[in-house]
């Protein structure tokens, strides 16, 4: 059996609720997933992102549970046979 592979990306857009999708099909099918062509990774996710503002301070969409829910599900994928 080959590697597993799981790959993820950050955008603002991921980190709103009503552009998640649009983040899911531009950045990870239509660019990632097009990229590794024969290579079928065993899970994708996008998460949202940290951007620093003119004023020094910084726009923040992370959704820490549902990163570390995310990191949860690979464990249980990568461990499994």
């Amino acid at each position: 059996m080959g590697k597993k592979l799981a790959v993820f990306v950050c955008s603002g857009r991921a980190g709103e609720v009503e552009q998640y999708e649009l983040a899911i099909e531009r950045y990870v099918r239509q660019v990632i997933l097009k990229c590794l062509k024969t290579i079928k990774p065993v899970a994708y996710e996008a998460f949202g992102g940290r951007k620093p503002l003119p004023d020094r301070t910084y726009q923040d969409n992370r959704d820490w549970g549902k990163i570390r829910e995310w990191a949860h599900h690979l464990g249980r994928i990568f461990s499994s046979e």
